[in-house]
């Protein structure tokens, strides 16, 4: 899981180059036009953008993400109550077996929403040693 995580990011860290290359480009074919001092700060406003634009890009695939996961932890739950709904059932109409496979899938539903859950929804924070 960490590996396919992994590869999103660079994916999405190549995506946001490509994206900020075709923005910044056209400012620098103006550099030989222009003096030395403002070169500089076309060049310095051009690493702003590009490192705008990637804090954008990967915002926005963490956002995606935690949307993901709040919705299939909210799924699990609607299928725990359909479990636990057809369960009654089973255990009114007297069927024992019913019961018995509805219990092991409880267990089962439990176990996934424990680990959904547990999971951070939003990127890590990064810490200065």
């Amino acid at each position: 899981m960490h590996r396919a995580a992994g590869v999103r990011l660079a994916s999405v860290a190549s995506g946001s180059r490509h994206l900020s290359a075709r923005i910044v480009a056209p400012a620098h074919r103006f550099l030989g036009q222009i003096g030395a001092g403002a070169r500089q700060i076309v060049s310095a406003s051009g690493e702003t953008v590009r490192l705008l634009i990637e804090v954008v890009v990967v915002s926005a695939g963490s956002v995606r993400d935690a949307w993901r996961s709040t919705v299939a932890l909210r799924r699990l739950q609607a299928r725990r109550a359909a479990v636990i709904y057809s369960s009654g059932c089973a255990a009114l109409s007297g069927d024992e077996r019913g019961v018995q496979h509805a219990r092991a899938e409880l267990r089962m539903l439990d176990d996934l929403i424990t680990a959904a859950a547990a999971q951070p929804t939003h990127a890590p924070q990064l810490v200065d040693p």
